[in-house]
């Protein structure tokens, strides 16, 4: 060591305070000597056991760390001093107390001392530290020089807490357990739970540990027990067996008991678990009667009884999850509930174990909650289950799991489904239903009433007309009687197909004819407004359809074209296969849509009919008619329009999907 020269210094000077020590010490480092490679073993012995040297000299007031103190500090030694201050800021703050009270003991005794604290740093680790430490005094009584040792010991400690969570769970395990739990030694108790008390003491308090585990058993039993207990005492295995055993009161009871060996104080003991069974053979008469009914429901049942741990891993799970998913008990065991679900499903499981881990540590209680998820069965299946599960508190209300039970509802989802489906479907009937009458009451009545008045006024002033006038007014009602007939041909069709009566029977024909038929059907219409109809259809061109709907269908859609064309405007009719599926176009060079006019097309409750450009008047049913009956061959319809710029309105209907039928 650095010798120092010696200063004088009073009783009072010697005696460092709390403050005095703030200041950095100098830190001296030994000379090489011959043992200096004993020294290199000890400080190695020293790191790997995570230990570090101090020395305090009192008289010449300097400190002396060892580079350990520094790494357990994790301080730069080459930028900080022994320094007394400077350990003290790295001391967790509720901890700093106990270091400075033992730095004043320790310039009071001479008896060596030991304490633990924890070290806190920036980043928020804790390690914990065990110090131990003396001090020589002079004859005087003064102390002279203090030294001690630290050691990192968090490994220790948090394997102790660790110990003492799994010893505390295991003790609350074994104190609230049902069953009567004794370890016997030497035939005699060594060991009792609350619940063997609680069972086997009857109406008389009496000390059981030291007592002979046969002053528990009538005279005709003694024997064969101790026999088991010693049979399983080598290490034998003993099934589970029934028992009459007497209370301390001397009243009888029956009991189911297991043996078991085990280890108490180090030396072998058995483990005594006894259940009260005295009420089941009292009833075991009735049960008998109802047992085949009990397993014939507990056979069919399938309701699953289940727990898990806090990250959602079944610890438990009963019998009945074969029927219900097709796994056996073990299958399941250690995996987690998330990968029987299926993905939508998943997320709200794994959200709810979430919430409950959130809410652990409250100090009341959680209700159990009730979910509807989907799961996926061993086969690939799945079923919608219905769970009702809460949390498992330990003896301190922490949540270290969670239990439930689960029941297949597939048949009540399919049914709500089934309902919800048919409900939208009546909602839609009630529509149709209003639909219908709306046209009876007006688009079809109108047309009459303007007929009818016609002919009024043609009967009455007949005479007082030329030909020409009179022709005129036959011509209006013709066209009227015209529309009216075209109007009730598809609401005839429409309500058809709106109660099923419409027989659908697709088969693979030509286009061309059904197309060449719907404009023969409008040539006096396209001729009236002198318009042009272009198709390019090829002529080979087939398609798998129920002829007499897609030819209702290129009626009603160039019968709309003509409607809302110009005079000596053109409709246009393409095709074209893509995907599987032939898409069919007409267009024209019209007035055109909205965007509002076009969302509020093909709705049964939208009253939705645009004049066209001879003012000629619709019901908006032909376009509702022509989309049930693309539906009804797996297609679909739709319409694109700008106002001023005429308007398309397209439709496809899949070809793959009628090869096969």
């Amino acid at each position: 060591m650095k010798k120092l020269a010696p200063k004088s210094l009073s009783a009072k000077d010697r005696k460092l305070s709390f403050k005095e020590i703030h200041e950095p010490y100098e830190i001296i480092y030994a000379n090489p000597r011959d043992e200096e490679i004993h020294l290199k073993f000890l400080k190695r012995a020293q790191i790997s056991a995570h230990m570090a040297r101090w020395f305090l000299d009192h008289e010449y007031n300097q400190l002396l760390w060892s580079d350990g103190i520094f790494e357990i500090l994790e301080l730069d030694s080459r930028k900080y001093g022994a320094n007394f201050n400077s350990f003290l800021e790295v001391v967790h703050p509720d901890d700093r107390s106990i270091k400075s009270q033992a730095y004043e003991t320790l310039q009071k005794t001479s008896k060596p001392l030991e304490i633990n604290y924890r070290l806190q740093f920036n980043d928020g680790r804790i390690k914990w530290i065990n110090e131990i430490c003396n001090t020589d005094f002079n004859k005087e009584g003064q102390p002279i020089r203090s030294y001690g040792t630290i050691q990192d010991i968090t490994k220790y400690k948090l394997n102790e807490e660790n110990f003492k969570l799994k010893e505390g769970q295991y003790n609350n395990l074994i104190e609230s357990i049902p069953l009567g739990i004794a370890i016997c030694q030497y035939n005699k108790f060594a060991f009792i739970n609350p619940a063997w008390e609680r069972i086997l003491s009857g109406n008389k308090k009496m000390q059981f540990i030291g007592k002979s585990i046969t002053k528990m058993l009538p005279p005709e039993s003694k024997k064969k027990f101790r026999q088991r207990i010693d049979s399983v005492s080598r290490g034998h295995i003993e099934p589970t067996f029934e028992e009459k055993m007497l209370r301390l009161d001397g009243t009888e009871l029956y009991s189911e008991v297991t043996l078991t060996q085990t280890r108490f104080k180090d030396f072998t003991a058995v483990q005594i678990s006894v259940k009260d069974i005295t009420e089941l053979k009292k009833t075991e008469e009735q049960l008998r009667f109802s047992e085949e009914k009990f397993n014939v429901i507990t056979e069919y049942s399938t309701d699953v009884f289940w727990t898990i741990d806090l990250l959602g891993n079944f610890t438990n799970v009963s019998p009945a999850i074969e029927n219900l998913l097709g796994y056996r008990q073990e299958e399941l065991i250690n995996q987690n509930i998330i990968l029987f679900l299926t993905s939508d499903s998943s997320g709200l499981a794994y959200k709810e174990i979430k919430k409950y881990q959130s809410e652990k540590l409250l100090k009341e209680k959680l209700g159990p909650k009730k979910m509807i998820l989907e799961s996926v069965c061993k086969d690939g299946r799945t079923k919608w289950i219905e769970i009702k599960s809460g949390p498992i508190y330990d003896s301190n209300q922490i949540i270290f799991g969670y239990s439930g039970v689960c029941k297949d509802i597939t048949k009540r989802k399919k049914t709500t489904q089934f309902l919800k489906k048919n409900k939208i479907r009546l909602k839609e009937l009630i529509e149709t239903k209003d639909k219908f009458f709306t046209i009876i009451a007006h688009d079809l009545r109108s047309p009459f009433n303007s007929i009818l008045g016609f002919l009024d006024l043609l009967r009455k002033q007949y005479d007082d007309f030329d030909d020409s006038v009179r022709k005129g007014y036959l011509k209006l009602i013709e066209e009227n009687a015209n529309n009216t007939l075209k109007l009730l041909d598809n609401l005839l069709e429409w309500a058809k197909a709106q109660t099923g009566k419409i027989t659908f029977q697709p088969r693979r024909q030509k286009l061309i004819p059904i197309v060449e038929n719907a404009i023969e059907t409008l040539n006096s219409a396209l001729i009236l407004k002198e318009l042009k109809i272009d198709y390019s259809i090829d002529d080979n061109l087939e398609i798998y359809s129920d002829a007499n709907m897609l030819t209702t269908i290129f009626q009603n859609l160039i019968s709309n074209a003509i409607k809302h064309s110009y005079p000596g405007g053109t409709i246009s009719i393409n095709t074209d296969l893509a995907e599987n599926q032939l898409e069919v176009i007409v267009s024209d060079t019209g007035v055109g849509m909205n965007d509002e006019t076009l969302n509020r097309l093909f709705q049964i409750g939208e009253q939705v009919s645009v004049p066209g450009t001879a003012n000629e008047k619709g019901s908006g049913l032909g376009l509702i008619l022509c989309k049930d009956f693309i539906e009804m061959h797996k297609g679909s319809i739709w319409a694109e329009s700008e106002p001023g710029k005429g308007s398309k309105f397209i439709f496809r209907i899949p070809q793959k999907i009628f090869e096969n039928l």
